[in-house]
């Protein structure tokens, strides 16, 4: 018996599962047997729905994993929490980087990326599994409430950079922060120049109250008064990466109203070295770079 997995399009690896299809000996997914899955916010399959619209498969699991199939199960499916493969004869969930252990709720390797994680290297997502998934086992992507969660339910922003980073510094400093600091109006306007210094952004300034963790949302850019927060693009300023929220192939984000585009920068011969983002116009040409937390550095 083999297996075949359906995911969402232009979603990370290992998360957003579709669709499990079993194909036994000379069967192609032509004809294979499809069982259509039901996940949670955080990506997690929770149940199972064949092609004639029956349950064939069901789980049920605390909030760290541990779970207990339903006996009536016609089907195995070992996809676990996003990123997460489970191995019956170990009872651990691979992870990519790393094995998890959803009995202890802990991972069995040490974090690949150390401290960086936070000071529980060995921890899942900083002891929070109802709000934060991991699907590489280095980092901790957000899923944000949306202003209405009560009616509008949850935001996964896995595929989006700058969730990804905040939700590393949450679980690192503990730092709690509501949806309106990462869901914010667009950075771009609508006109485009190729000339960095002669196009309108809308940036935060350095050394104003605008930095990670409480900043006001900036105007809505319909409004006339939108215009009194245009600035030159200086070195220093902080560009918002949240609304590069679709991703490219190639692990490129662009914003989808403005056209505009970055791509990973891991340069290391150069001055600023490191990691960081190539910013690039609606036209391909490339206006400066960004470090990983959106300040403009350079041309």
């Amino acid at each position: 018996m083999r297996v075949a997995y359906g995911w969402k399009p232009d979603s990370d690896w290992g998360t957003s599962p579709l669709w499990q299809a079993n194909l036994s000996e000379g069967q192609t997914l032509k004809n294979a047997s499809y069982h259509y899955l039901i996940s949670d916010h955080l990506g997690t399959p929770q149940l199972a729905i064949n092609s004639t619209g029956e349950q064939s498969w069901k789980i049920n699991s605390d909030a760290f994993g541990n779970s207990e199939l339903d006996a009536n199960n016609q089907i195995t499916m070992n996809l676990r929490f996003p990123g997460q493969y489970y191995d019956a004869e170990t009872g651990l969930a691979y992870n990519y980087f790393r094995d998890y252990d959803a009995k202890t709720g802990r991972y069995i390797q040490s974090d690949p990326i150390g401290l960086a994680g936070g000071i529980n290297t060995y921890g899942y997502v900083g002891g929070n599994p109802l709000v934060y998934s991991d699907p590489t086992g280095e980092i901790a992507p957000a899923v944000v409430a949306g202003a209405g969660v009560a009616t509008a339910g949850v935001r996964l922003c896995a595929a989006n950079p700058t969730c990804r980073y905040l939700a590393k510094e949450a679980i690192r400093w503990g730092i709690r922060w509501g949806a309106k600091s990462l869901i914010t109006p667009p950075i771009f306007n609508d006109r485009s120049d190729d000339d960095c210094r002669d196009e309108n952004v809308e940036i935060n300034d350095a050394s104003s109250h605008n930095i990670i963790g409480g900043a006001p949302n900036p105007p809505d850019p319909d409004d006339d008064k939108y215009t009194d927060y245009k600035k030159k693009l200086r070195k220093g300023d902080n560009i918002d990466l949240k609304r590069f929220n679709q991703r490219l192939k190639g692990g490129d984000y662009t914003d989808p109203k403005t056209g505009w585009k970055i791509s990973p920068d891991r340069a290391r011969d150069r001055g600023h070295g490191g990691s960081y983002w190539k910013l690039y116009n609606k036209k391909g040409v490339r206006i400066g770079t960004l470090s990983k937390e959106g300040k403009y550095l350079r041309e």
